[in-house]
């Protein structure tokens, strides 16, 4: 008893990450999912392919402990918990784990010969329960007369999905393409296609395979989630919104809810992502991928204290989910907190080792940390497995750009632009022409940098404090007003207020823009929009 109330206490901590499901990541959800509906057998499956994927991921491996002895394969629960003692010599929890399980299995033997000594039936025959590993005795055939079901012959579905298994998918396309050439409309075919060009990150590929599939079966729920999934990979979020949308009308799905209010933050729906993530908290306060959401969405809009709160609380009790350590490093980062921030993310890199957002966050702290070579190291590495990967390439370029090489600089962003047009690709290229320029282009610039970031505060302040180094101080009081206004709650609008306030004392300037050559120097150690806390 001791053991399932200590396990789901546990779980009420952990959670997968909202942001860019991988199949790993899926596994893992949908195990979750069985965990916390007491279905242990459904749980030890999918958590035991992620294991089966990924050894290194210990988090994972100590639920499935908990799920195979809960489901009664006590011999596999056992033998990873073993694991993790033998790996973490160290940590009492593991080694009080294997004891703990050890003295459960005692017990249930105990019983065992308790009912072997009463009903004299030989051992052999009773079937079911624990099975030691050290003892293999030759099965006699029972006296009982049983009706004996003829186990089903593999379909070449069946086959094809093993091959998968096996991680055999040249095999396994094999299988399927055969499948579907002999019948076009199995839709389930058509779908483990897409599975596979998934999994590869083949996503175009994938949309073919899922469109299919949903075109002969409408209602299945899995090909739409990876429709959608495969749209929201590629940067097509209006298409992945609308994907994720018919989903929750097949059926309500905490992580479709997820995924579709991730994608309307992308498009900018901020107020309709928000709702999103606060109805799924009223539903279930302990889910802390909303939390992580919500949290992320009052960074955007510069109420940190808030998003702190949300994490504070997610975190209680427990190490929490990827996302909300994520979240927690970014409000280090925004407190200029960048070693402890670089340090969070190495931690989460541990259970999350191939999520190349984390790791791009992670050589972004080394960088505004002043660990240069680390952080180059850590893009270069990321490009060289994903090479049409955004964020490394900017971190690539404010490298350069802090290096003084501003035309590499410039071929980075130009590089990213073509995957994404992001807000932080804007803004390097404001500071590179601040720098070089002239400020009208600069001034260009950041104007797209608050365009991109959908009027977010902290875009405004660095556009206003830009404004105000070029001496345009009524543009620039224009540009705090505007934050105070509509960001009232936003950290940013005190500090705002002040500048105004200041501005208008001194006498604000005609707003006429001084072209770079006279432009007061401004401290070269601090970045635009650094707050003081």
């Amino acid at each position: 008893m001791f053991l399932r109330c200590f396990a789901v206490f546990l779980l009420l901590g952990v959670s997968t990450g909202i942001f860019g499901q991988t199949l790993e990541q899926e596994l893992t959800s949908q195990g979750f999912k069985y965990y916390e509906k007491q279905d242990y057998s459904g749980a030890a499956d999918y958590l035991g392919q992620v294991v089966d994927m990924n050894p290194g991921n210990d988090q994972i491996r100590y639920y499935l402990v908990y799920s195979l002895f809960f489901s009664g394969n006590h011999d596999s629960a056992l033998k990873h918990a073993i694991h993790l003692s033998k790996k973490y010599p160290d940590n009492q929890q593991y080694a009080i784990l294997v004891k703990q399980i050890e003295k459960e299995i005692s017990k249930f033997v105990q019983k065992k010969q308790e009912l072997i000594a009463k009903s004299k039936i030989p051992q052999e025959v009773i079937f079911g329960g624990y099975q030691s590993m050290d003892v293999m005795r030759e099965p006699r055939v029972s006296t009982e007369t049983r009706e004996i079901t003829k186990p089903k012959p593999k379909t070449p579905l069946d086959e094809a999905i093993a091959k998968m298994d096996e991680e055999l998918f040249d095999e396994a396309k094999v299988l399927l393409k055969k499948i579907i050439s002999a019948d076009g409309k199995n839709a389930m075919a058509w779908h483990q296609l897409g599975v596979i060009d998934f999994t590869f990150g083949k996503y175009k590929d994938a949309i073919k395979n899922f469109s299919k599939a949903l075109e002969i079966s409408p209602k299945h729920f899995q090909s739409n989630f990876l429709l959608a999934d495969s749209y929201r990979q590629l940067g097509d979020f209006r298409k992945a919104e609308s994907e994720f949308g018919k989903c929750l009308d097949i059926q309500q799905d905490i992580f479709a809810s997820l995924n579709l209010a991730d994608v309307k933050i992308k498009l900018g729906k901020i107020a309709e992502a928000e709702k999103i993530y606060s109805d799924l908290i009223e539903k279930n306060a302990n889910l802390t991928d909303a939390k992580a959401g919500l949290a992320h969405i009052k960074h955007m809009q510069g109420e940190n204290r808030e998003a702190l709160e949300l994490v504070n609380s997610a975190l209680r009790g427990g190490k929490g989910s990827s996302e909300i350590r994520y979240i927690k490093a970014l409000l280090m980062a925004e407190n200029r907190l960048y070693n402890e921030a670089a340090g969070e993310m190495t931690e989460i890199l541990k259970d999350f080792p191939n999520n190349y957002k984390y790791k791009a966050f992670q050589a972004y702290c080394m960088l505004m940390n002043y660990d240069i070579q680390n952080a180059i190291k850590i893009a270069t590495e990321i490009l060289e497995k994903k090479p049409d990967n955004a964020d490394a390439k900017l971190v690539l370029a404010e490298a350069l750009l802090i290096s003084g090489s501003y035309r590499d600089a410039t071929d980075q962003i130009s590089a990213a632009e073509k995957i994404s047009k992001s807000p932080k690709a804007a803004e390097l290229m404001a500071r590179i022409a601040e720098k070089q320029s002239g400020n009208d282009e600069a001034r260009a610039h950041y104007m797209e940098y608050v365009s991109r970031s959908n009027g977010q505060p902290k875009p405004l302040y660095e556009y206003a404090q830009f404004l105000e180094r070029i001496k345009a101080d009524k543009d620039a009081i224009t540009v705090f007003e505007e934050i105070i206004k509509k960001h009232p709650k936003a950290d940013f609008a005190k500090n705002a207020k002040t500048a105004a306030e200041r501005l208008k004392s001194s006498g604000a300037n005609s707003g006429k823009t001084q072209q770079s050559g006279n432009a007061p120097k401004s401290d070269p150690n601090i970045r635009p929009g650094s707050m003081k806390y």
